[in-house]
């Protein structure tokens, strides 16, 4: 499968999208009714481009499964991400965030 740049970022960033603006299903995104139509994801991507894109891209090793990483799928990508985010951000102080004033109802096994 060929892909550009371009749709790989797309691809991507509509992934997060869909952890952000949660659907039944992927495919209501590209659904063309006024109460579920998404204009930002189906003007990015064509559904057909994007379910070729999840059927051929993978960032891991489906054969080698860890016991307790839940997110061993993502590891990958995670690791080369927080490499990137260490080169480019230099904290001059520390950071933290106030736990509690997140709202997080959602039980979640990968939630710290």
């Amino acid at each position: 499968m060929n892909i550009t740049q371009n749709e790989l970022i797309c691809f991507i960033g509509i992934n997060f999208f869909m952890g952000y603006h949660v659907l039944r299903g992927y495919k209501h995104y590209w659904n063309t009714s006024p109460d579920v139509n998404v204009p930002l994801v189906s003007s990015a991507m064509t559904r057909n481009r994007f379910q070729e894109s999840l059927s051929y891209l993978h960032v891991s090793d489906n054969l080698q499964i860890p016991n307790k990483d839940k997110v061993y799928k993502l590891r990958p990508m995670i690791d080369d991400l927080n490499k990137q985010f260490a080169q480019v951000y230099h904290g001059t102080r520390e950071l933290s965030v106030d736990g509690s004033m997140i709202v997080f109802k959602v039980h979640s096994s990968v939630k710290q």
